[in-house]
């Protein structure tokens, strides 16, 4: 389940997986060598598709991508923080447009 503890959003394409994030992958996917002190920035262009992926401390310092992380559980975390950005920004087009609730 995806919360916001889990993932933040950053800007209207971006969206930060926290460490608490992390942690709870690592859980799912122990051998994912996800790093137990950062958290990671995933950019989408306005397709959906994966642009950049930008990696920080816990105490927002930049830097490198881990060495070791096993890159099918990256993809699956990057398509858990494009669900939780797609289904954020739905939600905010409800709240500031009330009238469209419920129609297709």
């Amino acid at each position: 389940m995806q919360t916001q503890e889990q993932f933040v959003p950053v800007s209207p394409r971006e969206v930060m997986v926290t460490t608490a994030g992390l942690r709870t992958m690592r859980k799912a996917w122990p051998c994912s060598g996800l790093p137990f002190d950062a958290c990671v920035i995933f950019e989408f262009d306005s397709h959906g598709n994966l642009c950049d992926i930008k990696w920080f401390s816990d105490e927002g310092i930049d830097i490198a991508e881990p060495s070791g992380v096993d890159g099918a559980c990256l993809c699956a975390l990057s398509e858990d923080a494009y669900h939780f950005l797609d289904v954020q920004q739905a939600i905010e087009h409800v709240s500031r447009n009330p009238q469209t609730l419920g129609k297709d």
